[in-house]
């Protein structure tokens, strides 16, 4: 297993930036490309985000992929969108994240 990076006080711009295995404090990010694979859980700390995308690989790829696929299909559009309102209202998140 790769060991977390620690990145402070940090300037991205128009940069690929990895999220997995890092721990980003104080940082800015402008129009950044964000890869997350879904292996660690993200870290931002009084960052800002300015701009930019993400780009989902590995696993996170294949959820969001399946999840497309599914909202094309009529009778699978509805449970698309309550996955949706449960990702806005925090329902996926374990207690100690909802804050």
């Amino acid at each position: 297993m790769t060991e977390r990076q620690t990145v402070q006080n940090k300037t991205f711009e128009n940069e690929t930036v990895a999220l997995d295995e890092h721990d980003y404090e104080d940082c800015v990010f402008t129009n950044c490309e964000y890869t997350y694979s879904g292996g660690t859980e993200i870290s931002l700390v009084r960052c800002k985000l300015k701009g930019g995308r993400f780009c989902f690989k590995d696993d996170c790829a294949r959820a969001i992929q399946i999840l497309s696929h599914w909202y094309k299909r009529p009778e699978l559009r509805e449970m698309v969108e309550m996955t949706f309102e449960n990702i806005r209202n925090g329902s996926y998140l374990d207690e100690d994240e909802e804050n």
